[in-house]
């Protein structure tokens, strides 16, 4: 009936297509287009009309035939714009010719009329439910793309979004322009953004209020009609609010570990890793994250806690999980899934059986989701690109060679440099530069990670069936054959480099369920030997020039590092060196200490200063920043020859937009 119909609230022109299939069937007794094959059904969709009705039953009122090919129209704009409209031919139609006519035309018999009546009832149900373009695919053998609405047109990235409490709004946060990340709030019903005059990411909206967690690590909240901030914590990695406002959850950085709190002030659960990102299910019993099991390693899990324990619900070590969210009816965790430029939107159930949610052609990344259904996602390119300074000249040169490159070392003379990049079948290669602008040269499969004092010789993380960062080989620069490098105990590495003797390497790794510390293993058949206490590792494994003292520590952001020496004793302190200074490399006097200070949050820059090791003098002496700013992040991975005329260093270039996306199910 009209009625029926118009309760079926169906507002969308793509459902009004599947309503009109649901009615062909129902008056005519077959499908409108059936075909052999779900590849050929999907074709005739797309380009054939279905047969007349008024062909398959000379009685059928010519006006009603009309009715359902108007829904039928091959372009969206012919069809009937609304459940409304259609209702209202409909009732035309019955005024004409009255209902008990139109019934007695058709010439259904008792039982097809019952089948049509319970084909009714339960068309209005699932189009009242918006599934009715769902039920199309799936009875054509595809599952229908979700339908996106860009909501940001910046130049940047967007770094975090969430809905609010009645999904009529969002706050989201964006580096746009090269600046530091804002908050901005925008209506659906008036997409226009409007900055907020915060700084930092949004991490939840709740009761008029939102969470954002500032770059300097504290986690503040502020009235969505404007006014000033209140801190809540300080010294926060990451947060997340739950949707009733009530309690937040938080990721301190404690030593080596990342401690995972819940509410505020009760440990839920730490690791020897990192988590990256957290968020609440929506009935707060539960965080999801992405846990690494070592700090800078790609890949990881989905990680799931509550008060029942923990669980990982993702197993495949190359899987590079990012970006959790929970399922709109919190059943599973959803999340975004990059491996090297293939890109999909996953989802994983408490149980670990995983599913497809859409491929996707740029890296996607989840930002929240709705209990209706509706996600915000934002869609970008990422690079990891290269800069560095040959000797003698003034200005950097891109060293970029397609868009994963990653630096590792340079010679100390500063005529060659060590880079990895991403080639053929998503596999990392090791590639020997030189800054005169010389081709690159392929040494093999894996990452780089050190250039022997004599250039012969480069330490990678060769490929393993255990995930990036969990093997070594020695790749020669010229005539020679590889060779792996003996593990021992130790699982996964942070960093690894050959002592200035050649003959010995230093490691900053980890042992199975053990947390970080050094260790020095001497080549080509010993096994690694740790030099530290847990805990005392570093990012950068660099020596003295003689190779008998290393600066590392739990935390230089909290404690400044300390120099350990080699062959066992106590650590003594390095003057003038302040907790936040990062040790980069030794002069080659071992007077003078290369340190990175003042670290910018938001990882749009690095500033480098010279220690002097006598004074306990610090000079500043260059910041490293790429001439675009844009949506550049992790300005990282410095590596300077000993007398500074030469450098390379590695960045990354991420420029987003935020989509509304609907129908991802």
């Amino acid at each position: 009936s009209p009625e029926q119909v118009r309760g079926a609230a169906v507002d969308h022109r793509s459902d009004i297509f599947s309503l009109g299939t649901v009615l062909y069937e129902m008056l005519s007794g077959q499908r409108a287009f059936r075909k052999e094959t779900s590849a050929e059904t999907m074709a005739a969709i797309l380009r054939e009309d279905p047969p007349d009705l008024t062909e398959t039953n000379k009685a059928f009122p010519p006006a009603l035939a009309r009715i359902i090919t108007h829904c039928l129209e091959k372009n969206p704009q012919e069809r009937f714009a609304s459940a409304r409209d259609l209702a209202f031919d409909l009732e035309s139609v019955s005024e004409k010719s009255g209902a008990t006519t139109t019934a007695r035309a058709l010439q259904l018999p008792v039982r097809r009329r019952r089948r049509a009546l319970l084909a009714a009832g339960w068309l209005v149900s699932i189009a009242a439910a918006g599934t009715g373009a769902f039920l199309l695919g799936k009875r054509a053998g595809v599952r229908p793309e979700p339908s996106y609405r860009q909501l940001s047109y910046g130049h940047g990235d967007v770094t975090s979004g969430c809905f609010s409490p009645d999904g009529a709004s969002i706050v989201y946060s964006a580096r746009w322009n090269g600046a530091t990340s804002k908050l901005y709030s925008m209506r659906f019903d008036f997409a226009i953004e409007q900055a907020l005059g915060l700084e930092g990411e949004v991490v939840g909206v709740a009761a008029g209020e939102v969470a954002f967690l500032r770059s300097n690590g504290t986690l503040a909240r502020a009235p969505l009609s404007g006014g000033g901030a209140r801190d809540v914590a300080e010294g926060i990695v990451d947060a997340a609010w739950s949707r009733d406002g009530s309690r937040f959850a938080i990721v301190r950085r404690v030593g080596a570990k990342h401690v995972l709190e819940y509410p505020i002030g009760t440990v839920l659960y730490e690791t020897n890793g990192e988590f990256l990102g957290i968020r609440i299910s929506p009935d707060g019993t539960r965080i999801a994250t992405i846990e690494r099991p070592s700090a800078g390693v790609v890949g990881g899990w989905v990680t799931v806690v509550g008060a029942n324990g923990v669980r990982h619900l993702t197993q495949d070590p190359n899987l590079i999980p990012v970006s959790p969210v929970w399922s709109p009816d919190g059943r599973e965790v959803w999340f975004a899934a990059d491996f090297f430029g293939d890109w999909s939107v996953r989802a994983v159930s408490l149980a670990g059986r995983e599913r497809l949610l859409m491929k996707t052609a740029a890296a996607p990344r989840l930002r929240d989701t709705f209990q209706d259904g509706r996600v915000l996602l934002s869609l970008g390119q990422s690079r990891r690109q290269v800069a560095g300074l040959a000797p003698g000249e003034s200005v950097e040169r891109d060293l970029t060679v397609r868009g994963f490159s990653q630096s590792w070392d340079i010679s100390e003379d500063g005529r060659r440099y060590v880079i990895s990049e991403v080639i053929g079948d998503r596999k990392v290669s090791a590639f020997l530069g030189s800054l005169d602008g010389s081709p690159l040269v392929r040494l093999g499969g894996g990452a780089p990670n050190s250039l022997s004092s004599d250039g012969r010789s480069v330490l990678v993380w060769k490929d393993s069936a255990e995930g990036i960062g969990t093997a070594l080989a020695i790749l020669p620069t010229g005539a020679g054959e590889p060779r792996d490098v003996s593990r021992g105990t130790v699982r996964s590495y942070l960093d690894a480099r050959f002592l200035p003797n050649g003959r010995h390497i230093l490691l900053s790794a980890s042992e199975q369920d053990r947390r970080r510390r050094l260790f020095v293993q001497e080549l080509p058949d010993g096994l690694p030997k740790p030099i530290t206490p847990e805990g005392v590792f570093t990012d950068y494994a660099l020596t003295t020039p003689d190779g008998a003292w290393v600066p590392a520590g739990s935390d230089y952001n909290a404690v400044p590092y300390l120099l350990y020496p080699l062959t066992g004793g106590e650590p003594r302190p390095i003057r003038g060196l302040e907790k936040g200074d990062q040790p980069i490399r030794f002069s080659a006097d071992g007077r003078r200490l290369f340190v990175r200070y003042g670290y910018a949050a938001d990882g749009t820059r690095a500033s480098i200063a010279l220690l002097d090791l006598e004074s306990g003098r610090k000079q500043p002496w260059r910041t490293l920043r790429p001439s675009d700013p844009a949506g550049v992040t992790d300005v990282d991975l410095f590596y300077p020859t000993p007398d500074g005329r030469a450098y390379v260093y590695g960045y990354t270039r991420t420029l987003s937009d935020l989509f509304l996306v609907e129908g991802l199910r």
